[in-house]
């Protein structure tokens, strides 16, 4: 029964590893977004920029949350 509590950490595993690889591609989504809105200012590019940086923000939640929850079988070298 207790068994069925637990998570499933190839499942965490898998999840940490996606959102770490799209991470460096979402930085560089933001900061093009960052030098458009420097070079031309508008409404629309500022809210892109905010989307992305929740969006961002969310993810290194996440990858922080994953990363405590995968602390117990990590490998200590």
């Amino acid at each position: 029964m207790a068994a069925d509590k637990l998570p499933d950490f190839d499942e965490l595993a898998i999840e940490l590893v996606r959102l770490k690889r799209r991470e460096p591609e979402l930085v560089k989504r933001l900061e093009r977004a960052e030098d458009r809105v420097v070079a031309f200012p508008s409404p629309f590019g500022m809210r892109e920029v905010r989307r992305l940086r929740l969006e961002r923000q969310a993810m290194l939640d996440r990858i922080d949350e994953l990363n405590a929850l995968l602390l117990p079988i990590r490998r200590i070298p």
